[in-house]
């Protein structure tokens, strides 16, 4: 797993990468905060994770994008993004505890 630790990371995000299955990208924030997550120029579709939470996150909402798809959508009080493809992110549900590697 990759993991986004500053402004210029996190705000490029899975542009122009290729993302195989059961890898992602963890955007951490430094404070909970509004995070808006969108899909332009990223070729693959995406399952956007939204976690809450420092020692048990958990998703607190999910969004599923479209391969390029332009717009983006925001959730409050995010700690964390997960980006996964839609295959990896298959099943998985708004209430689980996602574990985390040490950021």
């Amino acid at each position: 797993m990759e993991i986004a630790r500053t402004a210029e990371e996190r705000r490029r995000g899975l542009m122009g990468v290729e993302l195989p299955d059961h890898r992602g990208l963890l955007i951490v924030f430094p404070v909970v905060t509004e995070a808006c997550i969108h899909n332009e120029g990223v070729p693959f579709a995406l399952t956007a994770l939204y976690l809450r939470g420092e020692t048990e996150p958990r998703v607190i909402a999910r969004e599923d994008f479209a391969a390029g798809e332009e717009g983006a959508r925001c959730h409050a009080e995010v700690r964390a993004v997960l980006e996964v493809t839609q295959a990896t992110g298959a099943g998985v549900q708004v209430g689980d505890r996602v574990v985390l590697p040490p950021t």
